[in-house]
């Protein structure tokens, strides 16, 4: 188990000082989330080769390791323009944590909220239905999945209130799918590497928190999600 530090309250500290700072307190591992230098909301990365090599010599100077990135793009979006860009800052994101031998990326199912949510007065799946948001969501696994394959990278994909999946179960049964999809190229008799054999443990992950959520009490979707951030956050340093 890695006990990480998540820095997001902290993003006034500069980038390069951060694993210092992360270090101080006894930490040796960084859940890096979104910062304005480094992996912004919704854009391309802000980060040049240079940024890159300084802030791997402050992390090797500090001997603190980075456990995990999390990006956040409209991979879901129904606008194909804007899931296209998605496309390139999500490979963009992968080369990098590649380059930072991050292992783990974590991020959200996307361009919501759902036309159930009692938030659907504003931009409610980007102006379209779920099953479009899921089916551009599918065309993006379909380029993604085998790129985290190669690069060796985990990745992460949580439900969340005003998402397009909001609700435990059937992002349950989207990880789980994802495990068995042939039309990536990979052959399901090798048992996967990265990401789908990673979606056999995520899921399972899921259905614990499910059984907890539920045997305490837990009825409100957005009080059961916030309730699995939490447990999650005790097994992974989330």
């Amino acid at each position: 188990m890695k006990i990480a530090l998540d820095p997001y309250m902290h993003r006034p500290v500069p980038l390069l000082e951060l694993p210092q700072f992360v270090a101080e307190p006894g930490y040796e591992y960084i859940e890096l989330s979104l910062r304005v230098d480094f992996l912004d909301w919704w854009v391309n990365p802000r980060v040049s080769p240079e940024r890159i090599r300084d802030f791997k010599k402050a992390l090797r100077d500090s001997g603190v390791k980075l456990a995990s990135l999390l990006p956040m793009y409209r991979w879901a979006s129904p606008h194909q323009v804007e899931r296209l860009a998605a496309m390139r800052y999500w490979k963009n994101a992968i080369r990098i944590a590649v380059e930072l031998e991050c292992d783990t990326m974590n991020s959200e199912f996307g361009r919501g909220p759902a036309p159930s949510s009692p938030f659907t007065s504003y931009n409610c799946c980007a102006g379209g239905h779920t099953e479009i948001c899921e089916a551009a969501f599918w065309d993006s696994m379909d380029e993604l999945v085998p790129i985290f394959e190669r690069g060796g990278i985990q990745l992460n994909i949580e439900p969340h209130p005003e998402d397009f999946v909001e609700t435990l179960q059937p992002a349950v049964d989207m990880i789980r799918s994802i495990n068995g999809l042939e039309r990536h190229g990979g052959d399901p008799r090798s048992g996967g590497r990265g990401p789908l054999r990673h979606a056999t443990s995520a899921a399972k992950s899921l259905i614990r928190a499910t059984r907890r959520l539920k045997g305490a009490g837990e009825e409100h979707p957005g009080q059961a999600l916030r309730g699995f951030h939490n447990l999650h956050a005790a097994g992974s340093g989330r």
